[in-house]
C-alpha cells in the first residue's frame, strides 16, 4: 500500500491540463456563441451588420427591415445550397468514380450559389434604395477602395 501514498506529479499535472483546456473550451462557447446564433439574438446576420459598420447606425432600420423580410428566402437558398455541396462531396468520393455524377453536383451547387448571389443583390437594392444620398455615397467610395483587409487594421508598424 506504500504506492497509494507515493507523490505523482506527473497526476497533478495531467489533472490541471484537462482542468485548463475544459475551462478554454468553455470560455470559447461563451465568447462566440453558436455559429448562426445572431440571427435570432436580435442581431442581423452577418453580411447586414457589415453593411450597417459600412453605413452607420442610421442605416440600421432600413436593414432591419431588409434583411428580416428576406429570412425565410436566404434560409431556404442556405440549406439549398448545404444540400448541393453534400450531393457534391458524396460524388467526388464515390466509388466507383462517376464523373457525369460529379459534373451534375457542380451544376447543381452552381445554380444554388447563384440564387444566394441574386437574394443578396436584391437585398441590396432595397437597403440602398432606403438609405440617403449620404449613405449610397460612402458605399460607392467603399466599393471604390475594396474591402478592408483585417491584416492592415492590426498590422504594427
Amino acid at each position: 500500500m506504500k504506492w497509494l501514498n507515493a507523490p505523482r506529479p506527473w497526476i497533478l499535472l495531467a489533472s490541471l491540463s484537462v482542468n485548463l483546456f475544459l475551462v478554454g473550451l468553455i470560455f470559447a462557447a461563451v465568447a462566440s456563441g453558436p455559429y448562426g446564433a445572431g440571427w435570432h439574438k436580435g442581431r442581423p446576420p452577418p453580411p447586414a451588420r457589415h453593411m450597417i459598420r459600412a453605413l452607420g447606425e442610421e442605416a440600421r432600420p432600413a436593414v432591419e427591415k431588409v434583411m428580416s423580410a428576406q429570412e425565410g428566402a436566404f434560409r431556404a437558398a442556405g440549406e439549398a445550397h448545404r444540400a448541393a455541396n453534400k450531393v457534391y462531396r458524396d460524388a467526388l468520393t464515390a466509388e466507383p468514380f462517376n464523373s457525369q455524377n460529379l459534373t451534375d453536383a457542380l451544376a447543381a451547387r452552381r445554380q444554388t450559389k447563384a440564387q444566394m448571389r441574386q437574394l443578396t443583390d436584391k437585398a441590396f437594392v432595397e437597403i440602398v434604395a432606403d438609405v440617403g444620398p449620404d449613405a449610397r455615397k460612402k458605399l460607392a467610395e467603399m466599393r471604390r477602395r475594396g474591402r478592408p483587409r483585417r491584416d492592415r487594421e492590426h498590422r504594427r508598424d
